[in-house]
Formats: structure tokens, C-alpha cells, sequence
């Protein structure tokens, strides 16, 4: 052997590559610049989405720092999917759920899931930490900044990142 362990030597194998295809996209230019410095790192163009052949975005929201009256509140909740739905143009189908549960004080809280005709808006909303965490996933194209940037108005959220996958 070379002195590297077995996991090691399966790590250097599996290592992917820096670009696949369009999957992994580069910093924001100078024309969003001033959003950067707000948090705002990676996003998903409508043309990166369809040179991509994507069949779905999906994007991972972390708010942190919330109004916690906001996150407690299941009118404000409800209110939110209602308002996200408008935002990336998806039609609600059925009600919000919502729930309020946890045996761990850690992570107690509302947890809210939205089906859409394209797919699922979900979130969990911790009461200790005054984080919140939204999933928004959909098999049609949406402006995933849009949708950060009204998460974090919403909530008040006064940090946050996000994260943005191609599904395919």
C-alpha cells in the first residue's frame, strides 16, 4: 500500500471534478454585486436552469436571528406559504400543514409543508434559536433570489444563507 488508508484511497477516486457539466455555477458578476455582501453567494439562472436541461430547482433557505413572534405564529406561517406560492408562481395545492411539535426543546417548533402543482414548499421553524428552515423545491423554473430575498424580509431575518441545486 501507499501509506494511505482504505477511505483515503476511496476519497481520492470518488473526488469530482471542480466543473461537471452545469451543475456548479460561478459567483454573482458585477451587476448583483451589492447583493453579495448581504449573504447572497450562489444562484440558478433561468438560463443555467434550461441550458442544464433541468427537470427541477430546488433551493435550501437558512434564516437565522427571526422575529420570534413570526415563527411562533401559525396565521403568519400559513400566510407565508400563501405569499411564497405567489412569489415563484406556484398554484397551492391543498391547504398548508402545519405542526407544532418536538420532545427536544432544541428543536421544537412548527414544522409547515405547502404541496404545489410542481412540487413542495416545506420548513421547520426552531423557537429556541429563532432559526428557520425552508425548503422550496419545483419542476418549474422560479427566481431563487426572489424567493430568498422575501424569506428574509418575511421573518426578519437578520442573517441567512442558501443554497441552490439543479435537479435532473
Amino acid at each position: 500500500m501507499d501509506g494511505k488508508s482504505l477511505i483515503e484511497n476511496t476519497m481520492e477516486l470518488e473526488r469530482v471534478p471542480e466543473t461537471i457539466d452545469t451543475a456548479r455555477w460561478d459567483q454573482f458578476n458585477e451587476t448583483i454585486n451589492d447583493l453579495t455582501d448581504t449573504g447572497f453567494e450562489e444562484t440558478v439562472t433561468k438560463e443555467q436552469y434550461e441550458k442544464a436541461n433541468a427537470w427541477g430547482l430546488s433551493t435550501a433557505i437558512d434564516l437565522h436571528n427571526c422575529d420570534p413572534e413570526l415563527l411562533k405564529n401559525p396565521k403568519a406561517i400559513k400566510n407565508y406559504a400563501k405569499k411564497i406560492c405567489e412569489i415563484i408562481d406556484a398554484k397551492p395545492w391543498g391547504p398548508c400543514r402545519l405542526q407544532n411539535f418536538g420532545t427536544n426543546p432544541d428543536v421544537y417548533g412548527y414544522s409547515m409543508a405547502q404541496l404545489v402543482e410542481t412540487s413542495l414548499v416545506s420548513g421547520h421553524f426552531a423557537n429556541k434559536t429563532n432559526r428557520i428552515f425552508l425548503d422550496i423545491f419545483s419542476c418549474k423554473y422560479y427566481d431563487p433570489l426572489k424567493a430568498v430575498q422575501f424569506s428574509k424580509e418575511y421573518f426578519k431575518a437578520t442573517d441567512f444563507n442558501f443554497k441552490c441545486i439543479l435537479r435532473k
